[in-house]
């Protein structure tokens, strides 16, 4: 049963490094960097609600209401950034993806085995290396040939 759970773990894990990485990047092309830190200051509320999600708690009022003011400023920034004609909505879908697979790395990451299993731990850091190189070769190879091919040069 340990082989099976250590096995799901090191695909999960992975996958959700990989895609956090890619929404990163894709949340800084289609936006601005200040746009981009506000689009990113939600994994403070979606890791309150997975937290209570997943540990059944709901009766601090306090962290909620800190987690709604979060909220509510980056709804406020939003429209800011919307009356200025700044902002692109894929941005902001990739910026909200990259806090959700971030959340997802982090508390299946807490859940390796804790101690001086070392190897474990370097396992898996190697398997988050290797897949997200694997992604990042097919991202290139796709996308950017064609960018490279028809860039000026001079001989």
């Amino acid at each position: 049963m340990a082989a099976a759970k250590e096995h799901s773990l090191n695909v999960k894990l992975p996958l959700s490094f990989s895609l956090m990485i890619i929404c990163n990047n894709l949340c800084l092309y289609y936006i601005d960097l200040p746009m981009y830190f506000v689009a990113r200051s939600l994994i403070v509320p979606m890791n309150l609600i997975f937290t209570y999600r997943r540990r059944s708690l709901n009766n601090c009022v306090g962290v909620l209401l800190g987690t709604l003011l979060v909220v509510v400023g980056y709804i406020v920034t939003l429209i800011e950034e919307n009356l200025t004609n700044l902002l692109v909505s894929e941005g902001v879908i990739f910026g909200v993806l990259a806090s959700l697979f971030a959340i997802t790395y982090y508390q299946d990451a807490c859940h390796l085995p804790s101690g001086n299993n070392y190897e474990v731990h370097w396992k898996q850091v190697y398997v988050n290396n290797m897949v997200c190189s694997i992604f990042t070769f097919i991202a290139i190879a796709f996308t950017e040939t064609s960018e490279v091919m028809f860039l000026p040069f001079s001989l």
